[in-house]
């Protein structure tokens, strides 16, 4: 009957080894409908993958940046997880809806392909401001209460001058 458990915990533990391990090329935008006069990030991710990207034409847009590249290796009890990925920051030109093809990643196990994604950009006349995740968080960051900066010191009162007796040794 252990044998039983034991052999059930194992086989658990191995399936849910081999799926936190699987290979993931995903692609996603900060926002899907943007003002016109602003700005959306557009990233690549690849899980577990090492191979050369070749990624969309973006000619309906206008490249503030990118394309910014971060990476990120783990290795845990001998399991070694990688993470690359690649960011644009991107403004669109013209109101309109758009579609972004996928992004192409050769492996040596062949092809994959990410999702391709629609970006809808609709006209500003009010010119209102939309803030990405990214830009809520730094804002958060910055109006969150002063620890960093150094304290103000309360004023030191004076006390009143009290004539000091001078004593002598005789």
């Amino acid at each position: 009957m252990k044998a039983l458990k034991y052999f059930c915990v194992l086989s658990f533990l191995l399936v849910a080894n081999g799926a936190l391990s699987q290979s993931k090329f995903t692609a996603m935008t900060s926002l899907d409908t943007v003002y016109l006069g602003n700005y959306f990030e557009l990233s690549y991710a690849l899980e577990n993958i090492k191979g050369d990207i070749e990624f969309p034409s973006l000619d309906n847009f206008d490249l503030l940046s990118g394309p910014n590249m971060s990476s990120s290796i783990t290795m845990i009890n001998g399991e070694t997880n990688s993470q690359y990925s690649y960011s644009y920051r991107l403004m669109p030109t013209e109101p309109g809806i758009y579609h972004i093809d996928p992004a192409i990643c050769e492996t040596k196990e062949g092809q994959l392909k990410s999702e391709p994604l629609t970006i809808v950009v609709l006209d500003n006349p009010d010119g209102i401001r939309q803030h990405s995740q990214m830009d809520i968080w730094k804002n958060d960051l910055l109006n969150t209460p002063d620890f960093f900066k150094s304290k103000k010191r309360k004023p030191v009162e004076e006390k009143p001058n009290k004539k000091k007796r001078k004593l002598r040794r005789i």
